[in-house]
């Protein structure tokens, strides 16, 4: 279910985490390319987290949510 990000209303979702815990996403998903010690992160629909870049040589690894506080512009606030 997607819903409005309480401090900038943009649309976000929520997934749980495979530790648990749940985490806001952007609303869309996005291709991403697996890198340890990625400057990155992304969240797939099943919960798992790994470091990435959004962008990449070739095809794509998967498609994922980028964590909310990432693209928040008011998260610090």
């Amino acid at each position: 279910m997607i819903v409005k990000c309480k401090f900038c209303n943009a649309p976000i979702r929520w997934l749980t985490t495979t530790n648990g815990k749940k985490m806001p996403v952007d609303g869309d998903s996005r291709p991403y390319w697996l890198k340890p010690k990625g400057s990155k992160r992304i969240v797939t629909a099943q919960g798992e987290v790994f470091s990435c870049e959004y962008k990449g040589d070739g095809k794509e690894d998967g498609h994922g949510y980028v964590p909310h506080w990432a693209s928040c512009p008011n998260y610090k606030k």
